[in-house]
């Protein structure tokens, strides 16, 4: 039949629908390869400084070469390792202090967006290879990095070839670039390539319009804007638990732009976790993986998320082959500890570190620092996880009135401020000092017209930046902001100091002028003791001078245990024992502790523990 001059002949339409298919398919193409060789300011540093990143130091020589000298220099006893921020969260010169490690012997290697294979590469290569025989491996991650084996980006994979030797058949088989990684890196590119973007509509106003301030005959140029920028929304003008509630609202469309998924993550036992523990135990290295808290207020979908039992087949596969684990996560953390979501700050990273050594010294045998004991105050390490295990008595009355609580309120900028010289004591700065964890911790607090201000125990930093409602407690003053930035000695309302009706400072409990408590150990408490309880003992904080007492009381089934009064000024010396003559039975059903202050003084108690024998505390 013969064809009409627009009739499509059958090739033409053959053509047609080939371009209709690989048209798209083309297109796709071109942007993955565009997106996957699209490289913003920061991946461009990254990729420049790959390789040459050690304790978030830019180095001339090579990583390599650098860890070398630092092994050489300190050869370790307790070895710190991990991504960056283990070298933000932990300082390893108080956690050597409080191992009883010299702190030259303990050393920190953090490796930039580090996993488990660099982890593994320098431990093997550059560790027990090289002759060095530390005697504690600390891995300090989020539990996305303990089971993630390949490094997620360029420059982290050139990070990795630095501590490589030549080929190793453990990380042969288990580094690999997946096809979800492979499509989680273009869509994180695609992130960066929108972001760009919007960066440079941000700078064309500035630009046009405004001056530089270092070249005035200049407008503004790019490095101009991110200065202003940086100055605007540095670390310390950002009050971290508006931005971690602004999160959920910025990232509205999160699990859509979410570059990696934890349905990514290899499990632990396709991880590196058994084969790195494994690797530390039989060079004689007793290795603990650490798991640190992010900031409060985290949204869920933020956080260090796993698949659901992952950590307990993790904890369980590092405990088969010889290790511990602990996870921190329990451990109160403010806001103001943080730098951003997964970074602490200096007062972050004190506290988090006392709080690491406490638990690494019962993290092998729970027994280690108390022996086999019953607690009521403490926190202990269960299934690999810290626990809170404080038992919060109960007051027999509300706390009393601060003397003088109306004193006058002196100016301090836009801050009202209660001279408190005579309290040095019960500083924030002061009790730093004193509590487990660095906390800060001054029972003292301050009204405005009858409500409580909320957010104190801050940095006084904060209280001047931010106010609303922030007081800090220094030697010398209580300083306090409104709850709407007005100036106390102006705006017409009444303040006053009281004291805290918590009477908590994380394990510990204060007990107040002419206060009193009692306290109940808990059945399952008594169960641990191996046999009847012999020997009772109160530890505790005096933080005056002059003679105070304290009346204790223990009572088993209303059987009097103790009844002595005790000179507070002792506990500097240590705390107080009593032999329980006869013993106290494990099965006994009620056991009471009741502790009397008779003196209008200051007391912070932090121990309270039955023990099975004499030697055992």
């Amino acid at each position: 039949m013969p064809q009409g001059p627009h009739q499509p002949t059958r090739n033409s339409r053959m053509i047609a629908a080939l371009c209709a298919v690989l048209g798209p398919v083309l297109v796709f193409a071109l942007t993955a390869v565009a997106l996957d060789r699209y490289v913003d300011e920061e991946e461009q540093r990254s990729i420049d400084n790959a390789g040459r990143v050690v304790n978030a130091v830019v180095t001339e020589a090579s990583a390599g070469e650098v860890v070398d000298w630092l092994l050489e220099q300190h050869e370790p006893q307790v070895l710190l390792i991990g991504p960056s921020y283990a070298n933000t969260d932990v300082r390893p010169e108080l956690l050597a202090k409080r191992l009883g490690v010299p702190p030259e012997r303990t050393l920190m290697l953090s490796i930039p967006n580090s996993v488990g294979a660099h982890w593994y590469a320098i431990l093997k290569n550059r560790v027990f290879d090289a002759g060095y025989r530390p005697e504690r491996v600390v891995v300090i991650s989020g539990l996305q990095s303990m089971l993630l084996t390949t490094p997620l980006t360029e420059a982290s994979y050139v990070n990795l070839t630095q501590h490589m030797t030549g080929e190793d058949e453990v990380l042969s088989q288990k580094v690999k670039r997946t096809t979800d990684l492979r499509m989680a890196r273009l869509r994180e590119k695609r992130g960066k390539l929108r972001a760009s973007f919007f960066d440079v509509l941000r700078d064309v106003p500035p630009r046009l319009f405004i001056r530089s301030p270092k070249r005035p005959r200049w407008r503004m140029q790019p490095d101009d804007v991110r200065a202003a920028l940086g100055t605007v929304f540095g670390d310390e003008q950002v009050d971290m638990s508006l931005l971690t509630r602004s999160m959920p609202v910025v990232e509205t469309d999160r699990e859509s732009e979410a570059y990696y998924d934890a349905s990514m993550l290899p499990t632990p036992v396709d991880s590196l976790m058994p084969d790195i523990t494994a690797l530390a135990t039989a060079h004689g290295a007793e290795i603990t993986w650490v798991r640190p808290p992010m900031a409060p207020n985290i949204p869920a979908e933020l956080d260090d998320i796993v698949p659901r039992g992952a950590q307990r087949a993790a904890i369980a596969l590092v405990a088969d082959n010889g290790g511990h684990f602990l996870d921190m996560r329990s451990l109160p953390m403010s806001a103001t500890m943080f730098k951003n979501s997964d970074h602490m700050n200096m007062e972050g990273s004190r506290r988090f570190t006392e709080a690491l050594a406490r638990a690494m010294s019962t993290d092998a045998d729970p027994t280690a620092r108390t022996g086999p004991s019953a607690p009521l105050f403490g926190s202990g390490i269960v299934d690999g996880v810290r626990v809170d295990e404080t038992v919060w008595p109960t007051w027999h009355k509300e706390p009393g009135r601060v003397p003088d609580a109306e004193r006058p309120i002196h100016p301090s900028g836009n801050l009202g401020l209660f001279q408190t010289d005579r309290w040095h004591f019960l500083s924030d700065e002061f009790l730093m000092g004193e509590t487990a964890f660095g906390s800060r911790c001054s029972p003292l607090r301050v009204t405005e017209n009858g409500v409580l201000l909320e957010r104190a125990n801050v940095p006084c930093g904060d209280v001047r930046r931010r106010g609303r409602g922030r007081s800090c407690h220094t030697p010398e003053a209580l300083f306090f902001a409104s709850s709407d930035n007005s100036e106390p000695t102006k705006n017409g309302r009444k303040y006053k100091m009281v004291l805290a009706d918590e009477r908590r400072c994380d394990d510990a409990v204060w007990l107040y002028p002419a206060d009193a408590f009692t306290v109940s150990w808990p059945a399952e408490r008594l169960a641990r003791l191996p046999s009847d309880a012999t020997r009772f003992v109160l530890e505790g904080r005096y933080l005056q001078q002059r003679q105070a007492m304290l009346h204790v009381v223990l009572t088993a089934d209303g059987r009097t245990l103790v009844d002595d009064r005790v000179d507070g000024r002792d506990l500097k010396q240590g705390p107080f024992a009593w032999t329980l003559d006869p013993p106290l039975p494990r099965d006994a059903a009620s056991v009471q502790l009741q502790i009397t202050n008779e003196e209008f003084v200051f007391y912070l108690l932090t121990g309270a523990t039955l023990f099975p024998s004499e030697d055992a505390g």
